[in-house]
C-alpha cells in the first residue's frame, strides 16, 4: 500500500486516508472528503490552459501528484514509498488535448 509522510508528521495512505492533527492534515481531509462527495478539487496535470483534472483520492497516481503539489505549496518535506505508474485514462485524455494546443512563447506570463 502506498504511503506518504510529510515533515509536519501528517501521514496519508492509499485511498486518501489521512492521519495527523495539524492544520495541514485537516486541509487534506477536507479536500479529500470534498472530492469523494462529488466536489471539484483541482489537480493540475500539465501546462495551462486547461490541463486540470478532477482529483480522485482513491487513485494513487492522482493522490501522489496532489500530495507532491501540496508539499511544495506549503514548504513541507515529503517521503513516500509510491512508485509512479501510468496516469489514469482521464489524465491521459487531458494531456493529449493539451498537446494539440499552440505553443506559447517562453516569456508568456499567466
Amino acid at each position: 500500500m502506498a504511503r506518504w509522510t510529510f515533515g509536519d508528521g501528517t501521514r496519508v495512505a492509499g485511498g486518501g486516508r489521512v492521519v495527523g492533527r495539524s492544520g495541514f492534515a485537516d486541509q487534506l481531509r477536507s479536500a479529500f472528503e470534498h472530492a469523494r462527495t462529488g466536489g471539484f478539487v483541482d489537480l493540475p496535470v500539465g501546462p495551462p490552459p486547461g490541463a486540470v483534472a478532477r482529483l480522485d483520492p482513491r487513485n494513487d497516481w492522482m493522490l501522489d501528484q496532489y500530495l507532491r503539489q501540496q508539499a511544495s505549496r506549503y514548504g513541507l518535506t515529503l517521503e513516500t514509498n509510491y512508485r509512479p505508474a501510468h496516469p489514469p485514462p482521464e489524465v491521459r485524455r487531458i494531456l493529449a488535448r493539451v498537446a494539440r494546443y499552440p505553443k506559447m512563447p517562453p516569456d508568456t506570463v499567466f
